[in-house]
C-alpha cells in the first residue's frame, strides 16, 4: 500500500538500503510515508483510484503539541520502522500498538490527575476539577455527599465541650469544628466557675477539653482523633442530627444570670456600716483651698485618726490634693466616689465596689482569663482580626466588666516585680479592647488623645488611662514620644507602682489596636520574661526588621525609633536585635557587623493605610428614613404579639428583642446601650419632634400608622392660556401682593375683589349660558345628574373658536373659596396698612 504526501511529500534521494524513511522533516513535522523503489521514484496509485491519506492524528502533529505528544509521535515512527519492510510501508498491527501505548499515557496521565483530587478538593479549589491533555478536555465532578457539607444540616441536637483559657488541646477541638463547619456550645469553666463543678461531676474530672454530644461524653481530643482517623466521627454525628437535644444535656450559658457565690457572704468589708453612716453624717461641702474651688470634701478633724487612717487604707477616702493618707489637723479629704476624675472612668458604675477587696494577683488573674476566652472565641487564629461588635454583645464581655469593677480598691502596691509586669501589661491590653468598643478606633490627633488618655479605669483609688501604664508605669515616668510632659508629677504617689528598671521587652507585649503593633497576648507572673522573648522573637520574623546587604541598611521598627531611649545606641539595638532574628537575617546582620564597614539604620516605612471606613452617624434623616422610625411602623405591628397579663416579662422581652433586631439593622457597630442613647439624643430634635407630631396628627385623621411619610397628593390644575384666564369660568385669577399702600392701589384691589367675587358666584352658582345658538335648559346644580354637575364649561375667545372645556369639581370650589377666603384678608391687612399714620 502506498500513501500520496501532496505537496507534502517526502521526496529523498534514491536509498542504498531497502527500508522507508524515517518520518518527520527536519523541522519536526510529522510527513505521510511513501514508497520508493530501488531508483529512488516515488511511486502513485492511479490517478483514477482513490488517494489514500493519513489517518487523522497518527501522522501529523501540529506545533502546539507538547513535548509528550512528540514522544509519542516518535515512538509510533519508530514501531513503523521497525516492521515495515521492502513491500509494506505501513503495518496495522503497528497502527494497533500506537494506539494502545497512546491509550496507555491517556491513562497514566488521567491517574495522575485523578489521584491528586483529595488534596485539591481539601484546599477547597471547587466541586469540579479540569484536566487538560493533548486533544481533550477531562472535567472531572466530585460526587457530592449529603454529609460533606454538614454547615448546612439543620441540626436538632448540640455540639458541647468544656474548655479552659489558654488550653491548646481545647483550641486544636474548636478549630475542628469550626473547620467542619459545626455549630457547637463551648462552656469555659474559667468564664464560668460555677460550671466545673457540673464538669466533675459528669465526667470525674477537671480536665479539658471533654465533648458531649448532646447528653452523651464523647471523650477528649484524643478520642475525637480516633474517632476522626476510624470514620466513626460521621457516624456518631448524624445519629446525633435527628435526636433533640434533651434537657439532661449540658445547657448553654445565659446572657445576663451570674453564678452564685458562695463567698458572697464574706466578701462584704467589715467597714462598710461606718462607711455608709459617714456618708450621711459627715459636712459634705464645696470649699475653697489654694486658690480652687475644691467640691465635695470634709474636714479631716470630723472623724476619729485611727478610722480616718483605715478608711484611707482601704482607699474609701483620700486628701483632695493626694498629699497624704491622712492627718489630722486642717485637712480636708473627700470619698473616692466625689474625685472628679473617678465618675468618668470606665470601670465605674455611679458608686465604687464597697465590698472587700480582693487580692489584686487574683482579680488580675480572672481578667487574663476571661479576655483569653474572648479573643479565641471572637479573634482569627493568628489574633490580627477581632470582631468587636460580637464582643460587646457576648457574655464574657459582660462579666469581664463585672470583674474590672473589682480594681476599684485593690492594693496594687504590694505586688512584686513581675506581679506589676504582668498585672498592667494584662490590664493596658484588656484595656485597649474595651476602648475600641467604647470610644471606637483611634483616627487623627484629637482622636488618638481620647484613646489614649481620657480612657481610664480606677485601679487602687487612682484613676490610670492607657497612657500613665505604658509610659508611666512600665517605663518609669517617662515621656511619651513627641511630649514634653511627664505622666506623674514628682509628689505622685503612683511613682511607688511604676517599675524601677525598663524593659523593652515590654514593647513587643502591648497592643494599641494599630496594624504595625504587636499581636494582642496576655503574660503570667512566672513566665513573663520568657513570654516577652517568645512575642519578639514573634515580632521580628513577622518583618519587624528587614537587612538589605547591597545597600548596607538594616530597617528596624518604628517602635525602636520612637522609644529608641528604651534600647540604647544604634550599635547596642543591632546587637540586641540579633538574638532575636531568625536564621538568614540573623546572619546577614552579622555579616555587616563582622565586615567594619558603615551600617546605615533607617526606620520601615508605614504601610499604606486602607481607605478609613466610614461609619455613619445616627442623624435626624437616618432615624425619619425607611430604615429607622420607619421600619418600626411597619415591622413591630405585625412582628409584636401582647399577651395580656401575666405575661409582662415575657412581652417586654419579645420588645426588647425587636428593638435589638432594629439596632442590628440601622447601626450595628454600636452596642445596644450606645444605640438608645444616641436615639434618645437624636429625639430630642426639632425635625424628629415636628415629624413624630405630624404622624400623630395624620393618624388621628384616620392616615395609615405604618407609613412614617405620606406623599403629597397632586392637583390637577385646570389647563388654560393666562390669556383666557379671566374668560374661563371657575378660574380663579393669580392677584399678586401689593408692597406698596397708596389709595389708588386699594380701589384697584376692589375692583379685582368684585371680579373676583363675580366670577365664582358665576362658576359655582349660576348655570352656564352659552353664547352659541344651542340651547341648554336653565336647570339649577343640584338638580343635575351627578355626571352633569361637572359638566364641561366653554369658554369662548374669540369669534369663530371652538369651545374650550373645563371641568370644576368639588375639590376645586373648596380651593377657589379658600383663594377668596384669601384674596380678602390680603385686601383688609392693605387697607389696614393704608390707614395707618
Amino acid at each position: 500500500m502506498t500513501l500520496e504526501g501532496g505537496e507534502n511529500a517526502l521526496k529523498s534521494p534514491p536509498m542504498e538500503l531497502p527500508g522507508p524513511p524515517e518520518i518527520g522533516d527536519e523541522n519536526g513535522n510529522d510527513k505521510p510515508q511513501t514508497k520508493i523503489n530501488s531508483s529512488g521514484e516515488l511511486l502513485h496509485p492511479p490517478a483514477h483510484l482513490p488517494q489514500p491519506e493519513a489517518p487523522r492524528g497518527l501522522l501529523t502533529r501540529s506545533k502546539s503539541d507538547g513535548p509528550e505528544e512528540a514522544e509519542v509521535a516518535v515512538s509510533f515512527s519508530r514501531s513503523i520502522s521497525a516492521s515495515a519492510g521492502p513491500a509494506a510501508a505501513v503495518d496495522v498491527s503497528s497502527i494497533g500498538k500506537y494506539i494502545r501505548e497512546r491509550g496507555n499515557s491517556f491513562s497514566a496521565a488521567i491517574a495522575r490527575r485523578i489521584s491528586s483530587l483529595n488534596s485539591s478538593a481539601a484546599a477547597g479549589d471547587g466541586d469540579f476539577t479540569e484536566i487538560h491533555l493533548s486533544g481533550m478536555k477531562v472535567v472531572v465532578h466530585l460526587k457530592k455527599d449529603h454529609r460533606s457539607n454538614q454547615s448546612d444540616v439543620d441540626f436538632k441536637g448540640r455540639i458541647s465541650f468544656f474548655s479552659r483559657s489558654g488550653c491548646r488541646d481545647c483550641g486544636a477541638v474548636r478549630s475542628f469544628f469550626k473547620d467542619r463547619g459545626l455549630k457547637f456550645t463551648e462552656i469555659n469553666v474559667d468564664v464560668y466557675p460555677s460550671r466545673e463543678k457540673e464538669l466533675i461531676e459528669r465526667t470525674g474530672s477537671a480536665s479539658v477539653p471533654q465533648i458531649f454530644f448532646n447528653e452523651k461524653l464523647l471523650g477528649g481530643l484524643v478520642v475525637l482523633n480516633s474517632l476522626r482517623n476510624s470514620g466513626e466521627f460521621d457516624r456518631r454525628l448524624w445519629e446525633m442530627v435527628g435526636k433533640r437535644c434533651p434537657e439532661t444535656a449540658p445547657r448553654a450559658p445565659l446572657y445576663g444570670f451570674d453564678d452564685d457565690d458562695d463567698s458572697g457572704k464574706e466578701r462584704t468589708d467589715v467597714m462598710i456600716g461606718i462607711v455608709r453612716v459617714l456618708r450621711q453624717r459627715l459636712p459634705i461641702q464645696d470649699r475653697l483651698m489654694k486658690m480652687k474651688i475644691v467640691k465635695n470634701c470634709f474636714a479631716g478633724r470630723e472623724m476619729a485618726v485611727e478610722i480616718g487612717k483605715e478608711l484611707a487604707r482601704k482607699h474609701f477616702i483620700h486628701h483632695v490634693f493626694r498629699e497624704n493618707d491622712f492627718e489630722d489637723g486642717n485637712h480636708y479629704y473627700r470619698f473616692l466616689e466625689h474625685d472628679p476624675a473617678i465618675p468618668r472612668c470606665y470601670n465605674f458604675r455611679e458608686y465604687t465596689n464597697d465590698d472587700e477587696p480582693k487580692p489584686t494577683s487574683l482579680v488580675g488573674q480572672r481578667l487574663t482569663k476571661i479576655m483569653s476566652a474572648i479573643l479565641e472565641a471572637y479573634a482569627s487564629s493568628d489574633l490580627r482580626h477581632v470582631d468587636y461588635n460580637r464582643i460587646s454583645s457576648s457574655e464574657e464581655f459582660r462579666r469581664y466588666v463585672n470583674v474590672v469593677q473589682d480594681l476599684h480598691r485593690v492594693d496594687v502596691f504590694a505586688l512584686s516585680t513581675d506581679e506589676k509586669t504582668a498585672f498592667f501589661l494584662n490590664l493596658y491590653n484588656a484595656m485597649v479592647v474595651h476602648a475600641v468598643i467604647r470610644v471606637g478606633l483611634p483616627g487623627g490627633a484629637i482622636d488618638q488623645k481620647a484613646f489614649f488618655n481620657d480612657f481610664q479605669y480606677v485601679v487602687g483609688g487612682y484613676a490610670y488611662n492607657l497612657n500613665t501604664i505604658k509610659n508611666g508605669i512600665l517605663r518609669n515616668n517617662r515621656r511619651q514620644p513627641y511630649s514634653l510632659i511627664k505622666p506623674f508629677y514628682s509628689g505622685d504617689k503612683r511613682l511607688e507602682v511604676a517599675l524601677q528598671n525598663v524593659n523593652p521587652l515590654i514593647h513587643f507585649g502591648i497592643c494599641n489596636s494599630a496594624r504595625s503593633s504587636p499581636t494582642i497576648r496576655f503574660f503570667s507572673a512566672k513566665g513573663i520574661e520568657a513570654e516577652l522573648r517568645y512575642a519578639a522573637r514573634e515580632f521580628f520574623h513577622d518583618g519587624g526588621v528587614e537587612v538589605d546587604l547591597e545597600k548596607r541598611t538594616v530597617h528596624l521598627t518604628r517602635i525602636i525609633k520612637w522609644y529608641s531611649i528604651d534600647f540604647g545606641q544604634e550599635k547596642e539595638i543591632l546587637k540586641w536585635v540579633l538574638s532575636y532574628l531568625d536564621a538568614t537575617k540573623a546572619g546577614l546582620l552579622t555579616h555587616l557587623l563582622n565586615d567594619g564597614g558603615p551600617i546605615n539604620i533607617a526606620s520601615q516605612k508605614a504601610k499604606k493605610p486602607s481607605l478609613p471606613r466610614t461609619r455613619p452617624k445616627l442623624t435626624p434623616e437616618i432615624l425619619l428614613s425607611d430604615d429607622g422610625l420607619g421600619y418600626v411602623l411597619r415591622h413591630f405591628p405585625r412582628a409584636f404579639k401582647y399577651h395580656g397579663r401575666g405575661h409582662e416579662v415575657s412581652d417586654l422581652g419579645n420588645l426588647i428583642g425587636l428593638y435589638q433586631q432594629w439596632h442590628s439593622q440601622l447601626l450595628p457597630y454600636y452596642s445596644f446601650d450606645q444605640f438608645v442613647q444616641k436615639v434618645e439624643q437624636v429625639g430630642t430634635t426639632k425635625h424628629v419632634k415636628m415629624c413624630i407630631r405630624e404622624l400623630r396628627e395624620r393618624v388621628a385623621r384616620g392616615g395609615d400608622p405604618t407609613k412614617l411619610h405620606e406623599p403629597p397628593v397632586e392637583h390637577v390644575e385646570p389647563d388654560c392660556n393666562p390669556e383666557e384666564s379671566m374668560d374661563v369660568e371657575g378660574s380663579v385669577p393669580v392677584v399678586p401682593p401689593m408692597e406698596s399702600h397708596d389709595v389708588g392701589y386699594i380701589q384697584e384691589d376692589n375692583i379685582q375683589e368684585d371680579m373676583f367675587n363675580e366670577i365664582y358666584r358665576e362658576a359655582t352658582e349660576e348655570p352656564y349660558q352659552p353664547s352659541q345658538t344651542t340651547a341648554i335648559p336653565d336647570v339649577h346644580p343640584e338638580q343635575m345628574p351627578v355626571e352633569e354637575q361637572t359638566m364641561q364649561v366653554t369658554s369662548i375667545s374669540g369669534s369663530g373658536d371652538a369651545p374650550k372645556v373645563q371641568k370644576v369639581t368639588d375639590e376645586q370650589r373648596a380651593r377657589m373659596e379658600a383663594n377668596r377666603l384669601k384674596a380678602f384678608e390680603r385686601a383688609a391687612a392693605r387697607a389696614r396698612a393704608s390707614q395707618a399714620p
